[in-house]
């Protein structure tokens, strides 16, 4: 732990002479030995060892006097240093920790706008996508209403040739039994030719309930497909909303921040 600096200049006040020390020795009839040494070793402090000779005179006592207000003078000068020295230090280290306050919010502050920026540029490649999938799902759409009237086509031609095949079958039916009675010979081939109609308006029959469930499995395909484009819709705005809260934090972050600066 460091000493005050008060107290480094009370230990160099120990090795100066004091003024009692000064009289002892005048009034004894010696003076000051110019070269102190010390007691001992292991405590390392200074005594002033008296001699027994003739006591100083007045002029001595002066330059003893003007001696020790010099020595105490440089030691008040010297605490006055040591405590300049300690509050410089204490200045110099609030200023490096201000420093290091300031590097510290400029590296926050970059590393909160550089991730805004890429939450930014994944918000645009986000909205980029759902254009894309809107595009995607409006050319799916044009292509299933397109699929859709060629399947309605196909119904309505098989509906078609069904009851022309119905109404031809009917007609020759009735041509037939008019003449069966003038053309008995011919029963056979009537028969023939009405079983082989009625074997086609069957045929019809059947091709027109083929084209109908292909119809609704058409249907079915196109509704599944569109509730799975809502759901991919639904996914993507949900993402779009958490990107845009995400940058209006990272927005308030950078404020405060730039309020702490």
């Amino acid at each position: 732990m460091a000493r005050m600096p008060g107290a480094r200049a009370r230990d160099c006040d120990r090795f100066l002479p004091q003024r009692e020390e000064i009289e002892e020795v005048s009034h004894g009839g010696g003076h000051l030995d110019p070269a102190p040494r010390p007691k001992s070793d292991s405590d390392g402090e200074w005594e002033l060892i008296p001699r027994s000779v003739q006591a100083p005179s007045q002029a001595d006592w002066e330059s003893s006097i003007a001696l020790g207000d010099i020595l105490q003078k440089a030691g008040d000068w010297l605490q006055w240093g040591f405590e300049g020295a300690w509050k410089g230090m204490e200045k110099t280290r609030d200023g490096v920790a201000a420093i290091m306050d300031y590097k510290r919010l400029k590296r926050k502050h970059k590393e909160a706008l550089e991730l805004a920026s890429r939450q930014h540029w994944a918000l645009l490649e986000l909205e980029a996508q759902r254009r894309r999938e809107q595009e995607r799902a409006r050319e799916d759409e044009l292509a299933r209403q397109a699929e859709l009237a060629r399947e309605l086509l196909i119904v309505e031609k098989v509906r078609r040739e069904k009851a022309e095949a119905e109404q031809r079958w009917r007609d020759r039916f009735d041509a037939l039994a008019a003449a069966s009675e003038v053309h008995e010979s011919a029963a056979a081939a009537k028969q023939a030719e009405l079983e082989q109609l009625r074997r086609e308006a069957e045929r019809r029959g059947r091709e027109e309930q083929a084209a109908l469930r292909a119809l609704e499995d058409l249907r079915a395909r196109q509704h599944a497909q569109q509730e799975a484009e809502r759901e991919a819709e639904r996914r993507l705005a949900e993402q779009e909303t958490q990107h845009q809260a995400e940058i209006h934090a990272l927005r308030e972050r950078l404020r405060l921040l730039e309020q702490e600066a």
